[in-house]
């Protein structure tokens, strides 16, 4: 694709482009290369100007990064991995929350993404809340992003018990997350059940 043909041609690649790059390695030793999207960002922003960047952001939320997610595969994986990112880029921060409070969303991320990358992703946003001057919403973003982190241990086991778990976790914490949450409380009774079986076979493997 880049039309290398050789170790000289990629060297002088990384040398143009070092400042849009982040350099990691490999377990074999060999050095590999990823974007550096902070950079990119930054220089995006600098071009257009942050409300027009802001727009972009927002009309790929609205248009590829919706929640609910398209049942295709690979717009799905899309709108997981970006509907945060995309609306706390955009400073939509009350669409952020609606996407986040949804359980729904938490648990396909736990369970299609991984744990550590949907707790990461609410704590992103509620750092980008926060930084905005919105602290009610930058409050509510980090009591569930401690939510999943306290519940770890039973997410990673049963991502499916997320709404029982975290509806658990806030109820007492946030009066707002509670409030957020409240329609999920009718199955908290099947996830607390799982729950009790899971730990019941934890217990007997110990």
């Amino acid at each position: 694709m880049a039309r290398w043909n050789g170790a000289a041609s990629r060297q002088t690649f990384v040398r143009g482009a070092r400042e849009w790059l982040i350099e990691t390695r490999r377990t074999s030793g060999a050095s590999e290369y990823r974007l550096h999207h902070d950079s990119i960002r930054a220089h995006v922003a600098h071009a257009i100007g942050t409300d027009a960047l802001a727009g972009h952001h927002l009309a790929l939320a609205e248009r590829l990064a919706t929640w609910p997610a398209p049942a295709e595969a690979s717009a799905r994986r899309y709108a997981l991995r970006h509907a945060l990112q995309h609306r706390y880029e955009a400073s939509a921060w009350v669409d952020a929350w609606r996407v986040a409070a949804d359980v729904a969303f938490l648990e396909a991320k736990c369970r299609e993404l991984g744990l550590d990358e949907a707790e990461d992703d609410v704590a992103r946003t509620a750092a980008r809340c926060r930084a905005s001057g919105d602290e009610v919403h930058g409050e509510r973003f980090g009591d569930l992003a401690r939510a999943l982190g306290r519940e770890s241990h039973w997410l990673r086991t049963a991502p499916e018990a997320t709404t029982g778990l975290v509806w658990n976790r806030l109820r007492w914490r946030c009066a707002q997350c509670r409030s957020a949450l409240q329609r999920f409380r009718v199955t908290t009774s099947s996830c607390s059940l799982r729950l009790l079986q899971i730990q019941g076979r934890t217990t007997r493997l110990r």
